[in-house]
């Protein structure tokens, strides 16, 4: 299981920018914020988050997840 890096924000254009912005993030870098004013949802479509929702990327490296891991996703995102 990763170990969880949270980096709190109050406000970003988008938790994914953010994300792709920093130099080489651990596995397991969560980015949240409490607004976007440009986030970006599936197929492009852009939105602007109102505060007050779950708005947040996270980062996985591929080669160092495995199906085992799943139930420590599930555990983070309960906590």
């Amino acid at each position: 299981m990763p170990s969880w890096t949270v980096i709190y924000y109050p406000v970003v254009d988008s938790t994914n920018n953010v994300l792709k912005q920093m130099d080489a993030p651990a596995h397991g870098t969560v980015v949240h914020s409490s607004r976007q004013t440009a986030g970006r949802g599936r197929l492009g479509r852009s939105f602007c988050s109102q505060e007050g929702g779950l708005y947040l990327s996270l980062y996985l490296r591929k080669s160092e997840w495995s199906r085992n891991d799943s139930s420590g996703l599930s555990y983070f995102l309960k906590h």
